[in-house]
């Protein structure tokens, strides 16, 4: 611990807000101190938590909620609150490590599927056979060929892939478990991104705001998601890979 972050500790008391704030410039001050681009998934979770006294949210494919993740600066720096899914076990245990101290996020070892139950997932080895560490094992989808492209970069890429039997609950299901209106809703489904989105016609509300990623989806799949929405009252808008979809009230 550095002697900015002991005199912090020390000089000023637990539940302070100035020592809240230094500590997150201590700790993350890139996230804290960036402006989001315009047209960025940055911008439209801002304009959100503007909008929001408090913002809840659902997290599809979380990884470890914080590498390359949308959500995490704005549940250090707002009232952000919400569940994160992960159904990789050695990742979904970083992440819930890396949120043991957030009492308002919960994280689940579960996957969303088309029915409540279990159903084989499939994922890269974390180890090859020489105790080598895989890089991309956090990879895993539902659908075994969305992992077969990995080959260029491991020649033995089926002798790598492994399945597991997962939980999975329904969309609906997980919405009940929240208990209230959702207002942020983030997929990443390696492919099955619109298999999830489309339950939302089943589910109570509609959040505010939708990120799914595009860019492992075939073009039926994104035209029908896109339509999808476009029938609920959301505008699109591109992001690198990534759709964002953004509820708009309809005009009377």
């Amino acid at each position: 611990m550095t002697i900015c972050a002991i005199l912090i500790k020390k000089i000023l008391p637990p539940h302070f807000w100035l020592r809240k704030k230094l500590s997150q410039i201590y700790h993350h001050p890139f996230t804290f101190f960036r402006r989001p681009n315009i047209g960025s998934i940055d911008r439209e979770i801002e304009r959100l938590s503007r909008v929001k006294s408090s913002v809840i949210f659902v997290q599809i494919g979380a990884n470890d909620g914080v590498t390359s993740d949308p959500i995490f600066p704005f549940i250090q720096t707002k009232r952000f609150c919400g569940v994160k899914i992960e159904p990789v076990f050695h990742i979904f245990l970083k992440l819930k490590e890396n949120f043991k101290n957030f009492p308002c996020i919960k994280c689940l070892n579960i996957a969303i599927a088309e029915k409540n139950g279990h159903k084989p997932f499939y994922r890269l080895k974390q180890y090859d056979e020489k105790g080598n560490k895989i890089l991309h094992n956090q990879q895993g989808s539902f659908i075994r060929d969305h992992l077969l492209p990995l080959g260029k970069f491991y020649p033995n890429i089926d002798e790598l892939i492994e399945v597991d039997m997962v939980e999975t609950w329904t969309l609906r299901k997980l919405f009940d478990y929240i208990g209230g209106t959702v207002d942020l809703l983030h997929i990443d489904a390696e492919g099955y991104d619109y298999i999830i989105l489309k339950q939302l016609q089943f589910c109570n509300c509609l959040p505010d705001l939708v990120i799914f990623e595009n860019s492992n989806l075939s073009n039926k799949d994104y035209f029908e998601a896109c339509s999808f929405l476009r029938g609920r009252n959301y505008v699109l808008s591109e992001c690198f890979g990534d759709t964002i979809a953004r509820k708009i009230k309809p005009e009377r």
